[in-house]
């Protein structure tokens, strides 16, 4: 058991500072360890991790039958939070605490940013681990107006996507109904300072209900879900008050200013259901996570379905995997996958579709091509440690997103996970 202070954990990590450059080397770095004298031998593991220069496919595995295991060449690591106690803590890894971190993203430098639903706050999560509240904070309840991060207050933040560096976040307020921009006062500002977030409201006025037009006068219905496309252009944005996946399109040259946003249907609304179809036509039943492929198609969530469905940009509505029956079954085939209740979904560079299965406590991998379903990490229940996918066990799985190199970050109710390959030297 290795104690730093301030938790004790059955794991310690050393992290060369700046990184080591592939092919440099370092100098070594002694260790010592204190034996009770009633123990004759012990054992440990060591683990060398780094980042690749190209996207890393995580492995997955196609279960046939109880009990569901993940992948034994996956690793998953606790990097923020701690596995068993909420609450609200900036710190480094076990030291920071969480509450109900639903939905995140990924910059490309590498932070992760978390809406924080159950502490009213938007988190920073720096790659060394380090986590930073940036707007918000848990003591403050009542819908966004227009100020900085260090004022502002959430009812429930949802759905959240950021920009490449990490300059600007969008993010959802599902109770408040609204749409808001954070973004960086300049490049060069402190972005772990909650004062240095600009926030404004771009769409929604704050009452549930149905209404295109600018932001000003555009309403939704419990805003859960959002994307930016990689164009920066759009954003899509699911609800699952209205079964219903908007669009809002910016239409003007200030991004801060709601009438310059544009917001119209893409796709759903008219009632809960499940129709492949285009734009109003097509139906949802309670869409929750939303994402974008390489393909330039949007990837949903559908919870309440139990399926994954693609939506192109137009509004042509598909389904990519499952056949809506309560369960868990990895399959070659789409059509016959089963999902129990699905959360958040992101996208590989591959195009390979990670989704979050909240009541089976797994990871699942989806191709975009065929629907094969497999898993990724899932394990029976027990006490959370690190460990490979097949025995690392989740409590509670909501958030996941991907990053530049193709490790995978998932949250559950109280903490921050990273999940990536394992190489040996038999599959380097």
């Amino acid at each position: 058991a290795y104690n730093d202070g301030t938790n004790t954990r059955p794991y310690f990590s050393y992290s060369p500072e700046g990184g080591i450059a592939g092919g440099a080397t370092m100098a070594l770095n002694e260790w010592a360890f204190a034996i009770p004298e009633d123990v004759a031998a012990f054992e440990f593991v060591m683990s060398v991790e780094g980042e690749t220069e190209l996207p890393a496919l995580l492995d997955a595995v196609l279960t046939t039958g109880a009990p569901h295991a993940g992948s034994d060449n996956v690793y998953v690591r606790l990097i923020a939070g701690d596995a068993a106690f909420t609450g609200h803590a900036d710190s480094s890894g076990p030291g920071a605490l969480f509450n109900d971190p639903y939905h995140t993203a990924a910059s490309e430098d590498g932070t992760i940013f978390v809406s924080d639903s159950g502490n009213r706050s938007i988190r920073m999560v720096l790659p060394d681990g380090s986590v930073h509240t940036i707007a918000g904070d848990r003591s403050r309840y009542g819908s966004p107006t227009s100020t900085t991060g260090d004022l502002v207050s959430f009812r429930a933040v949802r759905g959240i996507d950021v920009n490449p560096d990490s300059t600007v976040v969008y993010v959802a307020d599902s109770s408040s109904h609204v749409i808001a921009r954070l973004s960086l006062i300049n490049s060069w500002a402190d972005r772990t300072d909650p004062s240095n977030w600009q926030v404004r409201v771009i769409a929604g006025t704050g009452t549930s209900g149905y209404t295109d037009g600018d932001g000003t006068v555009a309403q939704f219905s419990s805003p859960t879900g959002l994307v930016v496309t990689e164009d920066d252009s759009h954003l899509f944005v699911t609800e699952t008050g209205n079964q219903s996946v908007r669009r809002l399109r910016l239409a003007g040259s200030n991004p801060d200013n709601p009438l310059h946003w544009d917001v119209s249907l893409a796709a759903g609304h008219g009632g809960a259901g499940h129709t492949d179809a285009f734009g109003g036509s097509a139906r949802f039943y309670v869409p929750v996570g939303i994402a974008e492929g390489p393909d330039g198609n949007l990837y949903i969530a559908d919870q309440d379905n139990r399926r994954v469905r693609r939506m192109t940009p137009a509004g042509m509505v598909t389904t990519v995997a499952g056949d809506g029956t309560s369960g868990h079954v990895d399959s070659a085939s789409g059509s016959t996958a089963r999902f129990q209740e699905l959360y958040e979904i992101a996208c590989d560079s591959s195009g390979y579709i990670y989704v979050t299965d909240w009541s089976n406590d797994s990871l699942r991998r989806i191709s975009p091509t065929t629907g094969e379903t497999r898993t990724v990490a899932d394990a029976g229940s027990a006490p959370y440690e690190d460990g490979p996918g097949s025995s690392a066990y989740f409590n509670s799985i909501y958030g996941v997103t991907v990053n530049k190199s193709g490790d995978v970050y998932v949250t559950t109710n109280k903490a921050l996970f990273r999940i990536s390959r394992i190489i040996d030297d038999a599959a380097r």
